[in-house]
């Protein structure tokens, strides 16, 4: 069986095109998607680890040593490669492909129309004769 060349070179264009997607969903995004993806492996791990039948059971100091150990083991593998997948279901599901744009991304970015003339407002506002009526 002969692999056409074009072919193979279209596949590895997809596959990076999809990559690149990731690239436009706000890094507030990938943020909570990882932190979602860290929760569930961490998750299977514990259960994993639940399964196995220990000859004695565990001092409080070596059960916490264990949780920061399958903590960090599931920190890694969600952060190595995109994760085992969750990750990217996670952002089609809250970003989805249609919104992955760069006038979107730029947008997210922007900063908020009136966010700083409140503080300002709120600055500027005389303390005096204003109470929260619990004052007596």
């Amino acid at each position: 069986m002969k692999i056409d060349p074009s072919m193979t070179q279209q596949l590895q264009g997809l596959k990076n095109k999809k990559a690149d997607s990731l690239e436009m969903v706000p890094k507030a995004y990938r943020e909570v998607a990882q932190g979602m993806e860290e929760q569930f492996i961490e998750f299977m791990l514990q259960q994993m680890k639940n399964s196995i039948q220990k000859s004695e059971d565990d001092s409080t100091a070596m059960s916490y040593y264990e949780s920061l150990i399958t903590q960090e083991q599931a920190q890694a593998m969600a952060s190595q490669g995109g994760g085992i997948g969750i990750q990217r279901l996670i952002l089609d599901q809250i970003y989805p492909e249609y919104m992955r744009t760069e006038a979107n991304l730029r947008q997210f970015d922007a900063p908020r129309r009136g966010h700083g003339q409140y503080q300002k407002m709120n600055e500027n506002m005389p303390s005096k004769g204003i109470s929260s009526g619990r004052e007596k």
